[in-house]
């Protein structure tokens, strides 16, 4: 079984691939969308901020590390 540590590294691991993906493979597109971001409003980035918060909690809560019961009871 994994201990805490090792959890939190796999996760930065797997983070860092999927972040790194798109500027890798398509760096213009990604540009742009980066600078589309810049622009939007702060409540916006907000909105999508909570929502990427939401969807990740709910993928940790009904998907945990050792596939036993979910980590809340």
């Amino acid at each position: 079984m994994y201990d805490t540590t090792d959890v939190l590294i796999l996760a930065f691991g797997w983070m860092a691939i999927f972040e790194g993906v798109s500027p890798l493979l398509f760096p213009e597109t990604w540009r742009r969308a980066v600078r589309e971001l810049v622009e939007q409003p702060e409540s916006g980035l907000r909105s999508f901020g909570g929502v990427l918060v939401g969807c990740g909690l709910c993928l940790v809560w009904y998907f945990p590390a050792d596939r036993g019961e979910t980590l809340i009871h």
